[in-house]
C-alpha cells in the first residue's frame, strides 16, 4: 500500500537522522514501531522470526494488519515526540531519539500482548535485542537492566563508536545504505553479513569484557536462545525493497 510505503520512508528520516551507534544500520534505519532493532512490528512481518517465535497463522494474519496499521501510529508518535528539534542536528536527534522510540515500542509491545501470548512476547524481545546488536547498549531498558556505571558506559561507547566506524566503512565497501541493508549479489551479501557479523562479534567481546559475571547474565537473560540475525535481517530487508503494491 502507497500509504504503509509513505510511513516507512517517514519514519526511515527519524530513525536514520537519530544516528544511533549500530552495525546493522550505519547509514539509517526503517522500522515500523520504534525500539532499536527496526522494532518489534517489523519483526513480526520476519518469517525467520515467525519460525522462531510460533506465531501461528491466525496469529500472523493478525500481525500482518496490525502492523499495516501501526506503521501509522508509530509515524505520528515519532513526529510528536520529535517535534521542535531541528532535523539537522544530528547530535540533538540521537540524543532525543532513544527515549521516543523506546515510547513507540512501548505501544507496539502493549498491543502485541492482545495478539501474542506472554512466552512469545518474552522471545520477540528477545529477538529485538539481538538484531539490535551493539545498539543495544543505547537503549534505557537494557541500561537499567544490566545497571551500568558510567565508567562502564564510557568504555562501551569507545568500543561501539569504533565498530560504527567499521560498519560504515563496510557499507561504503559494498554500496550498502538503509536498515538492515545488504548486497543485491547473493556471494557479496554472504560475504557482507560475514564481515558485519565479525565486527559485532568482537565489539561485543570487548563490551562484555567490561561486565561483571552478574551483568553478563542478565545479558544472557535479555537475549536468550541465539537466532540467525543475518537472516533477519535479509527478511526486513525484502520486506523495505517490496514495491507500495505488494506491501
Amino acid at each position: 500500500m502507497k500509504v504503509l510505503k509513505r510511513s516507512l520512508l517517514a519514519m526511515a528520516v527519524f530513525v536514520g537522522a537519530a544516528g544511533l551507534a549500530a552495525v546493522q544500520a550505519q547509514q539509517g534505519g526503517r522500522g515500523q514501531g520504534g525500539g532499536f532493532g527496526g522494532g518489534p512490528a517489523s519483526l513480526v512481518r520476519s518469517k525467520t522470526v515467525a519460525a522462531d517465535v510460533k506465531i501461528t497463522e491466525e496469529q500472523q494474519t493478525k500481525l500482518t494488519d496490525w502492523s499495516k496499521e501501526f506503521a501509522t501510529k508509530a509515524q505520528e508518535m515519532m513526529k510528536a515526540g520529535m517535534e521542535g528539534v531541528d532535523r539537522t542536528d544530528r547530535k540533538a536527534m540521537a540524543e532525543k531519539m532513544p527515549a521516543v522510540a523506546a515510547k513507540v515500542s512501548a505501544a507496539a509491545y502493549t498491543e502485541l500482548a492482545t495478539v501474542l501470548k506472554p512466552e512469545q512476547v518474552k522471545r520477540l524481545r528477545q529477538i529485538e535485542v539481538q538484531v539490535a546488536g551493539l545498539r543495544a547498549f543505547n537503549s534505557a531498558d537494557v541500561k537499567s537492566a544490566l545497571k551500568i556505571a558510567d565508567e562502564q558506559q564510557a568504555k562501551i561507547k569507545e568500543a561501539t563508536d569504533g565498530a560504527m566506524k567499521d560498519g560504515r566503512d563496510l557499507n561504503e565497501e559494498y554500496g550498502v545504505t538503509g536498515f538492515a541493508g545488504r548486497p543485491a549479489d547473493a556471494d557479496k551479501a554472504k560475504e557482507f553479513d560475514k564481515k558485519r557479523a565479525a565486527i559485532t562479534k568482537e565489539t561485543l567481546s570487548k563490551v562484555m569484557a567490561t561486565m561483571s559475571a552478574e551483568q553478563k547474565k542478565t545479558w544472557a537473560e535479555l537475549t536468550g536462545e541465539p537466532i540467525d540475525v543475518s537472516k533477519v535481517q535479509a527478511d526486513m530487508a525484502a520486506g523495505f525493497q517490496r514495491k507500495p503494491k505488494d506491501v
